[in-house]
């Protein structure tokens, strides 16, 4: 997998430090070349541990980090501005680090105001805790690589249709950001399950999942563990590749598609490239008034939660051929 701006500027700053030992809490900084106004560095600390930088002319606000993967500091430097520093207390996640570190520069390449900068920053490190809360190495298990897989090909199959702008139809993709339905349009929403061949059932994890006030279809994608070389099989580093291959000449689709899989919990690595799998069939039900569901407006009022199991062998008579317009 081919390396970022960033972790080719840590594996030189590695070399040069090799050489010419860092003192005592030193910084080895190099700008990032790009067409932002902002400042941003790539460079490792006194104990060749990697980390990101910017340069801001006021004294950066403390921000709330609970984090065993990475912390961060500010630092005076000598014309009076200011770094925030982002650093990974390990080794082993430059990787998943440098990508990571990679997307907040290029959302930057369009701010001005330090102000916006901050913002920015902040968000990013939130979305970052959340990436290795479950874990320590920031990488998805397998069910959920195969529920994201799930949703992102039918993100595939509604730009294919061209119904919508681009840009539109995935900011409409609105899972990752804990939505009820993993897709909202005006028009309808679509709420879509992964499942394993030949299982009966797919799991229903609220009582807002399948309650909709537009048109609402449940699609079902079973899924099953294949290999590179079999026809139409994909890993999530693949879809994810010939999604964005689909959507760039769309600036404002691309960054949309790249938050939200942030915020899905996926940044790209070689470990997605280990797992494939090839949707072997896809089932799409109409969400009616006749659909069997537990809703609000079904369920005794004392019952304010639910995760129930629904058998979709029984669901024929609400099959329909085609997703939603």
């Amino acid at each position: 997998m081919t390396k970022t701006k960033i972790e080719l500027l840590w594996d030189d700053e590695l070399l040069q430090a090799a050489k010419r030992p860092l003192g005592r809490d030193g910084l080895r900084l190099t700008r990032i070349e790009s067409i932002s106004n902002i400042d941003i560095y790539a460079g490792i600390d006194d104990a060749d541990r990697v980390v990101l930088a910017i340069s801001v002319k006021k004294r950066p606000p403390a921000i709330s980090l609970d984090s065993r993967t990475f912390d961060h500091f500010r630092q005076q430097r000598a014309d009076g501005s200011w770094l925030l520093v982002l650093r990974l207390r390990g080794k082993g996640l430059e990787p998943v680090f440098g990508r990571l570190c990679q997307d907040l520069v290029d959302s930057t390449i369009s701010v001005i105001a330090e102000d916006e900068l901050l913002g920015i920053f902040q968000a990013r490190l939130q979305l970052w805790q959340k990436l290795f809360l479950g874990s320590n190495d920031g990488l998805l298990e397998v069910h959920q690589i195969k529920g994201l897989l799930a949703e992102l090909l039918i993100l595939g199959k509604i730009l294919q249709r061209g119904l919508r702008d681009a840009a539109e139809i995935v900011a409409g993709w609105v899972g990752p950001r804990g939505a009820d339905q993993d897709f909202i349009y005006g028009s309808g929403s679509i709420e879509v399950k992964a499942s394993a061949i030949g299982r009966r059932s797919v799991s229903i994890s609220s009582l807002e999942q399948l309650d909709c006030v537009t048109p609402l279809a449940l699609v079902v994608i079973a899924l099953e563990t294949s290999s590179p070389s079999t026809t139409g099989a994909f890993s999530l580093n693949s879809l994810v590749n010939l999604l964005e291959s689909q959507i760039v000449y769309s600036a404002p689709a691309l960054l949309t598609l790249r938050e939200r899989l942030l915020e899905a919990g996926y940044v790209e690595h070689p470990y997605y490239d280990e797992n494939w799998f090839n949707p072997v069939s896809t089932q799409i039900f109409d969400v009616g008034e006749n659909f069997p569901r537990l809703t609000k407006k079904t369920v005794p009022p004392e019952l304010t939660q639910a995760k129930y199991e629904l058998d979709i062998t029984y669901l024929a008579a609400f099959r329909r051929n085609e997703l939603p317009q």
